[in-house]
């Protein structure tokens, strides 16, 4: 319960970049890994760490020879994670998602993606998204937990999609969109 108590106060201290009160309920984590192929090595690309929740189920998702690279733009959540989550196939970046390719140049199996796009400008978050589709491998997936699916659904024009909705205060929908 401890845990849970101070990662509400973090959480509702960073609001304006964190979007959210508590961490993702575990049925949206676990829908939200639920495309990952943990049968190969694959690159994973997470955004909007927090204390890692989803970050420790995307480790408990891939294989032992993957790599998770996970942006967050709060240092204080870097640290946490960094200090509580000890696993070498885990690469921390304190910074913005929209700075992603600075490190990341190959090519990625899975985005995992639970920003608030409602903090970005609309623009930014369309180009996110277009970056995130030039990089994904074929076959690769997009998935992303938002309460309002209006600018990702701008962003990713005519693709097909698959829509699951955890029931919560507010729905958490998540999108997977197949490259």
């Amino acid at each position: 319960m401890k845990n849970t108590l101070k990662t509400a106060i973090s959480f509702t201290k960073n609001l304006l970049t964190v979007g959210a009160f508590k961490e993702t309920k575990p049925a949206t984590v676990k829908e939200m890994c639920s495309k990952i192929d943990s049968s190969k090595k694959t690159k994973i690309v997470e955004f909007g760490m927090g204390h890692g929740n989803m970050t420790r189920e995307i480790l408990n998702s891939i294989s032992e020879d993957s790599e998770l690279i996970s942006f967050e733009i709060n240092p204080e959540f870097c640290s946490y994670v960094e200090k509580n989550i000890n696993d070498s196939r885990l690469h921390v970046v304190n910074d913005s998602a929209l700075n992603f390719r600075k490190y990341v140049i190959d090519e990625v199996d899975n985005f995992i993606i639970s920003i608030p796009f409602t903090f970005l400008k609309d623009e930014d978050a369309i180009e996110l998204v277009k970056l995130c589709f030039d990089s994904l491998t074929e076959n690769g997936y997009y998935s992303q937990v938002v309460y309002n699916p209006k600018t990702l659904l701008k962003a990713i024009g005519d693709r097909p999609f698959e829509k699951k909705v955890v029931k919560a205060l507010i729905k958490e929908k998540i999108y997977h969109i197949k490259n």
